[in-house]
């Protein structure tokens, strides 16, 4: 039967194990017959696929605010339950509802699990949102609870072990893939790229249990994974692109299994990807790139390639920006390390004892600190006793 009305679907599945519980089907079904009882023809889908609302604000969803746009072309949007908006109580209504209905106030909104036009407004409705927001809550805090109980007795939460270990028994152990990873680390210490550090190992064949063609990605995860250095991290938000960084502090981490690289190799290998967001890829032929300045002017340098194509002559030159004059890039590093290298030699001794120095005030610091955490937790101690005693 031919509707007179339009209208947009909207389903949302919350993780990997919905997709495959017929979650989506019996969204699209009730929804279907939604429309079919209001006289709508539905005219587009909007599916949010393994999104968690809890985790993930409602402005934060794609197809959610696709919902915008496709409300100047409908009538309607229908949706399954409160659930499938928001586990948040108040996001889908301020950053969704709100602004659409202050462009298109026709457009009406439907859920299959009351009748009649949808009203966040209704005091049922809100009960629904909190119910939901509550029932999250619950489960994570649940899920937090069995994980930090299983990290206390060093006992690995369920998840697929990483690259380089097997979990025997709750506890990660390195296998035979562990050399892998440890070659990746060095090899990104020394600056190389992701992508290229991926390229050499499909190149040179190498694979693991699961891992046949390397992508820069896996490389950009398995560089970010505190486990390596035989760390797991505790409520932390992990992000998955290489232009975020996971925040990690000393107190979210737990020592529970064999290291396949040292913390120290870790903190360098951070170091460097640090570095190069900051100023540039390092495996690059302009060693004093974004370090050195012009002589006349002091304008920083520029790095620039004037090798002719197609030939093997190279032509390497840091270019003054203001002077408009190039210096010979293979001269400039020639003279640098020479400098060096007389500096170094000369300045060898007094560079020990400055390090020296700075060790010792470092120790320092470490035993002022240790000292007040000292006084803390007798502090703790104390004020629990204290309760004890008048309970």
């Amino acid at each position: 039967m031919k509707h007179s009305k339009t209208g947009v679907g909207y389903l949302r599945v919350s993780d990997k194990k919905q997709e495959t519980n017929h979650s989506e089907e019996i969204q699209k079904k009730m929804i279907s017959e939604k429309a079919n009882q209001e006289g709508i023809t539905i005219k587009h889908w909007r599916y949010d696929k393994a999104v968690s609302a809890y985790r993930t604000n409602a402005a934060r969803r794609e197809n959610l605010n696709l919902l915008l746009s496709d409300a100047k072309d409908v009538d309607a949007i229908i949706f399954y339950d409160e659930s499938r908006l928001s586990r948040n109580i108040f996001d889908f209504y301020q950053e969704i509802y709100q602004p659409l209905k202050e462009r298109y106030p026709n457009v009406k909104f439907y859920s299959t699990q009351s009748s009649g036009e949808w009203d966040p407004h209704d005091p049922l409705t809100q009960a629904k949102f909190v119910f939901a927001a509550e029932e999250s809550n619950v489960k994570s805090m649940r899920a937090k609870d069995a994980q930090f109980s299983m990290l206390s007795n060093k006992i690995r939460p369920s998840a697929r072990s990483p690259v380089g270990y097997d979990l025997d028994e709750g506890v990660l152990k390195p296998n035979i893939d562990a050399p892998i990873v440890s070659k990746i680390f060095d090899y990104a210490s020394w600056g190389h790229s992701n992508k290229k550090i991926a390229d050499f190992l499909t190149d040179n064949n190498v694979k693991t249990k699961h891992i046949s063609k390397w992508r820069s990605s896996t490389i950009d995860y398995i560089l970010k994974n505190n486990s390596y250095a035989g760390h797991l991290s505790w409520n932390v938000k992990q992000f998955n692109t290489s232009s975020q960084e996971n925040n990690v502090r000393d107190d979210d981490l737990f020592k529970v299994h064999e290291a396949i690289i040292s913390p120290v190799m870790f903190a360098v290998v951070t170091q460097v990807k640090r570095y190069k967001k900051k100023y540039g890829k390092l495996d690059t032929p302009f060693l004093l790139r974004n370090l050195i300045t012009c002589y006349h002017c002091n304008s920083l340098l520029q790095s620039k390639d004037n090798s002719p194509k197609g030939k093997s002559k190279e032509y390497l030159v840091y270019r003054c920006p203001n002077c408009k004059v190039n210096y010979q890039a293979n001269k400039i590093h020639d003279d640098v390390l020479a400098d060096l290298t007389k500096k170094w030699t000369s300045n060898l001794h007094q560079m020990i004892e400055e390090s020296k120095f700075v060790l010792s005030d470092w120790l320092q610091t470490l035993e002022t600190w240790k000292r007040s955490v000292e006084q803390t937790e007798e502090q703790i101690l104390f004020n629990e006793r204290l309760i004890l005693f008048w309970s």
